[in-house]
């Protein structure tokens, strides 16, 4: 069975106007399918369980929804009466099901109902059978079809059964069946953010975005970043640090790092500095030392520098 040719389609039918057709316009299927890249209906073709399950259709109660796309997607000939479904109704089909959606209508509301949804001038009608059932299904308490669990499924559209319902308000709803609004889906949960040690490292010495590939390759504790043998350039290359400039700055803020580890905590580091400078001072004192002097200064200083940079002392 031609699939494009199954629902009197054209090619460009867009993924939206499928669904729209198939009785989902309320689910947010058509959504998830976009933001992968199927935007056109005939996209959805060879299509299988586990593509659909991968981007969140089908998956525990929507299973039965799941197995009506399916079929429409198959268009196989043993589904040919779901098929059908998806063509857009004549003028004559709409009016069948508005009365028997509303046995106590009147000829002339019933005739004011399909005109409305059916375009003249291209004769074609502007829902599909499908969509024009679950539309009328909504409206009323009790399904319009009998033709089995999948079809009544096209209760997808429904916002509740309305005791009220009557022919004016089936009248005042057109609008909404003809242009429903997509739903896009509830937005992800934020991710919390990693607790690990090389994830807290690395956001304070501006390094966040390397995070994940050590934490990729379980390297998530300081004992992993400094075990022997120290990383190399291969090392960063082989978890995904591929650009060169990140691979040498990585580098050397291990080798800051492991440094500051060898001198001890903050107050150890303190006291290092002091008796430097102290030996600086003295050497200047006794005349003969200044440049030793000026040396140890601006070495304090570079590495003074160098730690502010990578967020202060522990």
């Amino acid at each position: 069975m031609p699939w494009a040719l199954t629902f009197g389609l054209c090619e460009e039918m867009t993924t939206w106007e499928f669904f729209k057709r198939a009785g989902f316009s309320n689910e947010t299927f058509a959504h998830r399918l976009e933001e992968e890249g199927y935007v056109l209906a005939r996209s959805l073709q060879g299509l299988d369980e586990a593509k659909f399950k991968d981007v969140g259709i089908g998956c525990g109660p929507e299973e039965p929804k799941l197995r009506r796309i399916l079929k429409l997607v198959g268009a196989k000939d043993e589904h040919a009466a779901d098929v059908r479904g998806m063509a857009l109704a004549s003028e004559t089909i709409v009016r069948n099901e508005f009365l028997r959606a509303f046995p106590n209508a009147s000829r002339e509301q019933a005739r004011a109902f399909s005109y409305s949804l059916y375009n003249h001038r291209s004769g074609l009608g502007r829902v599909s059978t499908i969509q024009l059932r679950a539309y009328l299904d909504s409206l009323t308490s009790s399904p319009l079809s009998s033709k089995g669990d999948d079809e009544s499924e096209s209760k997808d559209e429904s916002k509740g059964g309305d005791e009220q319902a009557s022919p004016e308000t089936a009248m005042a709803g057109i609008s909404s069946m003809l242009e429903p609004e997509k739903k896009a889906p509830a937005p992800r949960p934020t991710p919390a953010e990693p607790t690990h040690w090389v994830y807290l490292w690395c956001k304070r010495v501006g390094v966040e975005d390397v995070a994940s590939n050590f934490a990729d390759n379980e390297m998530t504790s300081r004992e992993d970043v400094f075990a022997e043998p120290a990383l190399t350039r291969n090392d960063l290359k082989a978890i995904g640090i591929n650009k060169l400039g990140m691979q040498r700055r990585v580098l050397r803020l291990i080798e800051i790092e492991r440094g500051l580890s060898h001198d001890g905590d903050e107050q150890v580091f303190d006291a290092l500095t002091k008796a430097r400078c102290d030996a600086v001072s003295q050497a200047g004192v006794d005349g003969g030392g200044w440049r030793v002097g000026r040396c140890l200064v601006a070495e304090l200083r570079e590495r003074d520098l160098l730690v502010r940079r990578c967020g202060g002392y522990e």
